[in-house]
């Protein structure tokens, strides 16, 4: 399920933009750089729109975050243009942050909007690294969907919160 979060912005401009933000396998509770990202842009006059993409489910004395991104991508290009037609922002002063796994529903909305949405887009993601996490035969086992990924960072450890995608999840 997509959850949303539109800020209206703290100044006014004559021409306004908007800034979509896809902070990754995260919750909208939690501090991220794309949160940070987008409340500097708001105070700057951008509309920002957040978008979660996460379901935390507690279990055996651990929070597990897990999402189903590549299922998103539909009704992120849905929302988006419903936002974008109600605020009246041309495509051409509409952006798109994605960060993490993020990057996956964000290229697919780039795909199926039309091609001048959005006017800038950028993402901070492994993704394109994937040759370089773990090793050939580990990757493996996650790409024939035989474990989960494990997606938890340093900081989660200290917190006791796991992060993974779960093997079930993963498009075959």
């Amino acid at each position: 399920m997509l959850k949303l979060r539109l800020e209206e912005p703290t100044v006014k401009t004559e021409h306004p933009a908007l800034v979509i933000g896809l902070p990754g396998l995260l919750g909208l509770d939690e501090d991220n750089r794309v949160k940070r990202m987008l409340a500097e842009l708001n105070e700057e006059g951008y509309y920002t729109l957040l978008f979660d993409f996460a379901n935390i489910h507690e279990g055996k004395g651990e929070k597990l975050l897990r999402s189903r991104p590549h299922l998103n991508a539909g009704g992120l290009t849905d929302k988006i243009e419903r936002v974008r037609r109600r605020l009246d922002i041309p495509p051409n002063r509409t952006a798109l942050i994605a960060n993490s796994i993020s990057a996956i529903p964000a290229t697919r909305h780039l795909l199926l909007a039309h091609p001048e949405i959005p006017a800038v887009y950028a993402s901070f993601s492994p993704l394109p690294g994937w040759p370089y996490f773990l090793t050939p035969e580990k990757r493996e086992i996650f790409e024939l969907g035989k474990a989960d990924i494990p997606v938890s960072t340093p900081l989660d450890k200290e917190s006791g919160v796991k992060r993974i995608i779960p093997k079930d999840f993963i498009p075959k």
